[in-house]
């Protein structure tokens, strides 16, 4: 998950992956890490969008494309639920120096 972001993940293909059942590596991860393990690939993602939005010209298309969405619309919509901020937005935001 950590080595691609991008990457359609599901809970069946890291459970192969762990070599575990579905419900076992749901249950551990969330006992371990204190989210399930979509939530917290989804925060990785986003994550690595705020990086990439604070510090590249990157186009949206692409940062979307890099980090496991299929257009920049479904991007923007689930990168607004989690932080509350459209990309663009957040992008602007994160380029006004701060006051001294």
């Amino acid at each position: 998950m950590h080595r691609e972001p991008g990457r359609r993940w599901t809970l069946a293909e890291l459970a192969r992956q762990a070599g575990l059942f579905r419900s076992v590596l749901a249950s551990r991860f969330r006992a371990t890490v204190g989210a399930t393990v979509m939530d917290y690939a989804t925060g990785r993602r986003m994550e690595l969008a705020e990086t990439l939005l604070s510090a590249s010209q990157m186009p949206l298309t692409r940062i979307a494309l890099s980090v496991g969405y299929d257009s920049e619309i479904s991007f923007g919509r689930a990168f607004r639920c989690w932080s509350g901020t459209p990309p663009g937005q957040y992008r602007r935001d994160a380029r006004i120096p701060a006051a001294s």
